[in-house]
């Protein structure tokens, strides 16, 4: 009986102390971490919806907005940049999705975003947490035309916010 004890309580040690090292890898990173894992544009693959590697042209700024197809702040942060685009002529503004390609292209039909000149890539989620952590929904990064980072914001933000953070 005693054995029995001892073994269960090991066991159930080894588990709290599992996921607790889960719940630790697997937390947002904070406001301030975020800014120095960005603070210079890190490489990313990304690949068009047609399958076509994509990479920010050099010497313009740029709008990366990380997303989830699924998120309703998501659809929302999309929606209002979409109405907005005019802020953002001759910038380039790329939305992020490390979802399944077929999910991402669905929503962009749906969003009318064919037409939109937001450029649409895919990344997968490991990398996107190798180079940045856990993100909030949605994530949204300016950065100036030397790809240093000039804005981070979390969340639903205003175009016109966005747009000030462009040097």
């Amino acid at each position: 009986m005693r054995k029995l004890f001892l073994i269960t309580s090991v066991v159930f040690l080894v588990l709290v102390g599992s996921l607790q090292l889960f719940i630790f890898i697997n937390r947002p990173v904070s406001a301030d971490e975020l800014r120095i894992r960005a603070a210079v544009l890190p490489p990313l693959r990304l690949t068009t919806l047609d399958g076509k590697p994509y990479s920010p042209a050099d010497k313009l700024p740029v709008v990366l907005i990380y997303f989830n197809t699924t998120c309703d702040h998501c659809q929302r942060q999309v929606e209002v940049m979409r109405r907005e685009r005019e802020l953002f002529a001759g910038i380039p503004v790329v939305l992020i999705s490390s979802q399944p390609e077929d999910d991402v292209r669905e929503f962009a039909a749906k969003a009318d975003l064919v037409e939109s000149k937001f450029i649409i890539t895919h990344v997968q989620q490991e990398e996107v947490a190798e180079r940045f952590g856990v993100l909030a929904m949605p994530q949204i990064f300016v950065y100036d035309a030397d790809r240093n980072l000039a804005g981070l914001f979390s969340g639903e933000t205003s175009p016109a916010k966005i747009r000030s953070a462009i040097p």
